[in-house]
């Protein structure tokens, strides 16, 4: 086998206590990623393993949970893992389970490019795909998406479940990825940056953490003490971001904390659960009715604007989000009547905080469209009917990244007088949060009303018998 060639004739090259070290490899995961891998952030040195990768490295227990902050780095500590395991331990069945089919394909990328970057390990590959690579010494690695079709019926000796926030029900872990393991005695190891006090992670988190003898739980936010643990991160980066994203995504992101869903509206949980992967719309279908949601945007914010497709059988579905920056509101108002024209919008509501004067504008044009007044109490209706919907799975959110950040982020707190009063963080922005619940309050109390009330341009008339 070519590894373990090249490696005897390492060794037979090497002193006495240098050739002690390299055989140690075998048994010393850091000291193998020292020897055959390359650092990424300097390509012409090699791997250092930091101190809390280290202590992965090290760690053997049966069951591990991974807790830790974006940019720590805690793909590449099992992606080297699992290189040390193939090449060290003949015939090993490693299977990498990632959240999509882009990103298993991309965790056995960082697999291949590693096994490249070094000339012994490179010659040991007998065949590798976007999915596999196989050794000459029986050892396999795999790399699939969450999906019981795809990944029923393998056995392994570790199962890396990555991003494992997005398995959305243990059926999955308990039915189909806990029997790879039971027949080999193998391990199961999870990798996550949190996502709310809910879930299959964060169950798994709570369970782990009482299971002393079988498992063990790791937590390493991206600073500590007001310092960065991983090599070549900038702490004034840091900064920036928390000041961006806000205290509360800050810490679930970068700190790796859980959240309490007690100060967020909309909990982490729900968002996930009501967010499904589809393609977003240009234009609607004659047979479905489509409502509108603007919110204008106000100095440095963005106007929004969503429609969505009513279905009387099933969710209602998110079909569009524009986002509309450092354009006038002539030209937005310009995008508004195209998209009311392509989805024949039956009705719509806009926030009248900046937007009374385009809410005319677009009523002298002919739309039916109705203002809506930030008030503490209507704020409040406005909102609890979208979390209603979300709750009753009355409505289908697209996977927006943006839509997503400002759900979670969305902030609740009584005040002193016993109102509450929601919010995002200071410094953040809601406009996505406002213009979605602005178009699915058009379905509160839906009534046969249309978004056009006269011809727009001659000869241009929307396609709906009045």
């Amino acid at each position: 086998m070519a590894f373990q060639v090249a490696t005897k004739k390492k060794l037979n090259q090497l002193p006495t206590e240098l050739k002690n070290n390299l055989q140690q490899t075998k048994e010393d995961p850091s000291l193998f990623c020292n020897v055959f891998l390359k650092n990424p952030l300097k390509p012409s040195e090699p791997f250092e393993p930091t101190w809390y990768q280290k202590e992965f490295f090290d760690c053997q227990k049966r069951f591990v949970l991974i807790n830790a902050g974006r940019q720590v780095g805690k793909s590449e500590m099992v992606v080297k893992y699992s290189i040390w395991l193939a090449y060290t331990k003949p015939r090993s069945k490693i299977l990498f389970i990632s959240a999509s089919q882009r990103q298993a394909s991309h965790l056995l990328h960082k697999v291949r490019q590693d096994i490249e970057s070094s000339e012994i390990l490179t010659k040991s590959v007998k065949r590798a795909s976007r999915t596999e690579v196989h050794l000459d010494n029986g050892s396999m690695i795999i790399s699939l998406p969450p999906s019981e079709a795809t990944i029923r019926g393998y056995t392994a000796d570790v199962v890396f479940i990555d991003e494992a926030t997005h398995i959305h029900s243990d059926d999955l872990y308990y039915e189909v990825i806990m029997p790879m393991v039971i027949r080999t005695g193998g391990r199961i190891i999870l990798t996550s940056t949190p996502y709310g006090k809910a879930g299959f992670f964060y169950e798994m988190y709570l369970q782990w953490n009482q299971d002393y003898e079988r498992a063990k739980v790791f937590h390493f936010p991206a600073m500590i003490d007001g310092k960065p643990i991983a090599p070549g991160v900038d702490i004034k980066d840091l900064e920036n971001q928390k000041k961006a994203m806000g205290p509360i995504r800050f810490s679930v992101e970068y700190l790796a904390e859980f959240v309490d869903d007690g100060v967020l509206f909309f909990p982490t949980d729900l968002v996930r659960a009501s967010m499904k992967n589809y393609d977003l719309a240009e234009y609607g279908l004659p047979e479905h009715e489509y409502y509108m949601g603007i919110d204008w945007g106000k100095q440095n914010s963005s106007t929004v604007v969503t429609i969505i497709k009513h279905n009387k059988l099933s969710a209602h579905r998110v079909v569009l989000i524009k986002e509309y920056k450092q354009m006038s509101y002539d030209q937005i108002i310009g995008h508004i009547v195209t998209y009311a024209e392509r989805f024949n919008i039956r009705k719509c509501l806009a926030d009248t905080g900046a937007g009374l004067a385009q809410i005319d504008q677009l009523k002298a044009m002919g739309l039916r469209i109705k203002g809506f007044n930030f008030t503490v109490n209507s704020k409040v209706d406005l909102f609890s009917n979208l979390r209603l919907m979300m709750e009753t799975n009355s409505i289908e959110l697209p996977a927006n990244d943006k839509l997503k950040s400002q759900l979670i982020s969305f902030s609740q707190k009584i005040s002193p007088t016993g109102k509450m009063l929601l919010h995002a963080p200071s410094g953040l922005h809601d406009d996505y949060v406002d213009s979605l619940a602005l178009a699915a309050y058009n379905l509160k109390k839906k009534r046969a009303s249309f978004f056009v009330r006269k011809v727009l341009k001659p000869k241009q008339r929307f396609k709906r018998n009045l």
